[in-house]
């Protein structure tokens, strides 16, 4: 009796030492998928600079169990696309310089016709978001209109969560169909998208970048047709909507993976396109010989650089 008492005794106190060495009870710690460095997640965030390690992530996510192997072609179809680091890659894979495009499509084209992408919409508009890029990389215009128009379709399906990416898409198609020579149905499309975007009457961050990219792509090509006064309206109302984004920027926080994801890259996000917007307003009115106006522009651009540069 003595002996077990001993023992219960000696059994607590080892109890206690664990737990006062490591700070928690680990007894009561259930293992998780986030235990691991293994995760969907981990690979996404080193796969622009480390595209070899992020592709080891994905296998090893595959063979604990975290991910599954329809999923994880679908994150190799991303890193090939559109790591910044494409010739790794095209060394990676055995073969010419843009060898990463043609597997990506590969496996993105083998991926739309599996079963669980027919019941999975997300992952559809993942792999399709995919397809749209690898065509445009390699300049092939009717895969790209084709793949673009089913993108737009499976936004639409997920509702308003998912429209600012369609609006997004459909401009980009509206300013290729003018550069195909397909003007006034392009610019029926930029205008469309436009007008859906202007109507927004409260603030969200998602819509405002969408709303940005929108007349961009309107501005390009009024520049290519040489048409700059045209430009000047296009790039005041997105000046504008930046400085209400600068002031306000709590009232445009909607959480999308899209949003600045603290103050240093709202700045940056503001500062990148207020700029390249202000040096478009300075070419445009030097090419209308408005001197003062260029001048006054430039002059916010070099203001805008000593800020960023502060």
């Amino acid at each position: 009796m003595k002996q077990a008492l001993h023992l219960i005794l000696y059994v607590a106190i080892l109890a206690l030492l664990i737990v006062g060495c490591t700070g928690k009870d680990v007894t009561k710690h259930v293992p998780q998928p986030t235990d691991t460095l293994y995760t969907k997640q981990k690979a996404m965030d080193v796969y622009d600079y480390q595209p070899e390690r992020a592709l080891q992530i994905v296998d090893s996510a595959v063979i604990v169990g975290n991910i599954s192997e329809v999923w994880a072609d679908g994150l190799r179809a991303r890193i090939y696309s559109w790591t910044l680091m494409g010739q790794t890659v095209d060394s990676l894979l055995h073969g010419p310089e843009g060898v990463r495009f043609d597997s990506a499509r590969i496996i993105g084209e083998r991926l739309l016709t599996h079963d669980s992408l027919k019941a999975n919409i997300g992952m559809r508009q993942d792999v399709l978001e995919v397809l749209v890029y690898v065509a445009r990389q390699q300049q092939d215009t009717a895969r790209w209109l084709r793949r673009s128009q089913e993108l737009v379709e499976v936004c639409h399906r997920q509702g308003e969560d998912a429209e600012p990416e369609a609006l997004r898409t459909e401009a980009e198609m509206g300013a290729v169909l003018c550069m195909m020579g397909q003007r006034q149905q392009g610019m029926a499309r930029l205008d469309s998208v436009i007008a859906i975007l202007d109507s927004r009457e409260h603030r969200q961050f998602n819509w405002l970048d969408a709303s940005v990219i929108a007349m961009k792509r309107k501005m390009s090509v009024l520049n290519d047709e040489e048409k700059y006064i045209e430009t000047i309206p296009l790039a005041r109302r997105i000046i504008d909507r930046l400085d209400d984004y600068e002031r306000h920027p709590q009232d445009y926080h909607d959480g999308t993976y899209r949003e600045p994801a603290d103050s240093t890259e709202r700045a940056d996000y503001i500062n990148f396109y207020r700029t390249q917007i202000q040096s478009r307003l300075t070419a445009a009115y030097a090419a209308l010989g408005e001197q003062g106006s260029m001048k006054d522009i430039y002059e916010q651009i070099e203001q805008s650089v000593r800020d960023v540069t502060a």
